[in-house]
């Protein structure tokens, strides 16, 4: 299970060819390009703790994707970099996903949304009382939103 893929891979098959997915740029850095926005997105905006914020941009741009730290998308990975710190759980929240927010193709926003949710499940599930998932919803309508919440709630996450 590898955060380069967890829109590829969880995404439903209709959105699967234009999924978000990582892409090695001209610079030899690698990004993730999301159809319909007209920017990638930097690899180092997932693998931002610890680092201060001239180091975090300047590296951001330059990094591939086996440059950054398993914890950042593994919840057992994860794990050695809370102890030392005494935390004793943390909630994990979209980075890539924030920017698809910003979408213009709601159906795709939420397909890639749901994609997030369930990758996110998985990834929570490597440490369940340690890493805590933050569900994504692209909100189509009161109804669907009230439904990603209940999702989310059988996710094992609260609502």
């Amino acid at each position: 299970m590898y955060a380069s893929h967890c829109y590829v891979d969880y995404i439903d098959p209709k959105y699967r060819d234009n999924a978000p997915r990582m892409v090695l740029q001209p610079d030899g850095s690698e990004a993730f390009i999301v159809p319909g926005m007209k920017r990638p997105v930097a690899l180092g905006f997932i693998d931002g703790a610890g680092f201060g914020v001239t180091e975090r941009l300047e590296g951001a741009k330059r990094i591939k994707f086996a440059d950054i730290r398993a914890g950042a998308y593994s919840g057992s990975a994860r794990v050695p970099y809370m102890n030392p710190d005494g935390i004793a759980a943390e909630v994990i929240y979209a980075s890539i996903g924030m920017g698809l927010c910003m979408h213009r193709d709601p159906e795709y926003k939420d397909a890639c949304m749901k994609a997030y949710n369930r990758w996110l499940q998985e990834m929570c599930s490597e440490a369940p009382d340690r890493v805590f998932g933050l569900a994504q919803t692209a909100v189509l309508s009161v109804d669907s939103a009230i439904e990603d919440f209940r999702r989310a709630k059988e996710m094992g996450w609260s609502a």
